[in-house]
């Protein structure tokens, strides 16, 4: 009776673990496979009226930390991969859940301060004005995610 409710237990607990650990680990912000840039996506950042020397630094940073972010994006997926792997696992061994879920954590840290660096020196090349935009924009696109959020909590009931 006991192994029926740990079994039980551990699918209850995987059903709930693995979307969140998959949700946690994706790269930098939800549309970043689409071209986005992580600030706000590159689309925003071109609609900020920017000067020639400002699109060329932009794209210089962009490009500097290009082959680091899809390093980490590629850590990111095998650290996933890797959690699922221990939570689908025939016996639960806490150790290995804490090695996985602790080496995925260190890749979204990494992540997390590229994107930090990022940000930093793209808004250092942006005029207050342009800073201002950007917030406005990033700010009109969490209320869409918003909306988008609330239409699926509509129709799903929740």
């Amino acid at each position: 009776m006991k192994r029926k409710a740990a079994i039980a237990a551990a699918i209850a607990f995987s059903l709930v673990l693995v979307p969140a650990i998959a949700l946690h680990a994706r790269p930098f912000a939800p549309g970043f496979r689409d071209g986005r840039a992580g600030i706000g996506g590159l689309k925003v950042l071109l609609e900020l009226n920017l000067t020639e020397d400002q699109r060329l630094q932009l794209m210089n940073i962009l490009n500097r930390y290009e082959g680091q972010r899809e390093i980490l994006r590629h850590d990111v997926m095998g650290a996933g991969r890797n959690v699922a792997k221990v939570l689908r696992a025939e016996s639960f061994d806490e150790e290995k859940t804490r090695k996985a879920f602790g080496e995925a954590s260190a890749v979204r840290e990494e992540m997390l301060v590229l994107r930090a660096k990022m940000i930093f020196e793209i808004k250092a090349v942006l005029t207050p004005e342009q800073l201002q935009l950007l917030q406005e924009k990033r700010r009109q696109g969490h209320d869409r995610v918003k909306e988008h959020l609330q239409s699926w909590s509509d129709v799903t009931g929740e």
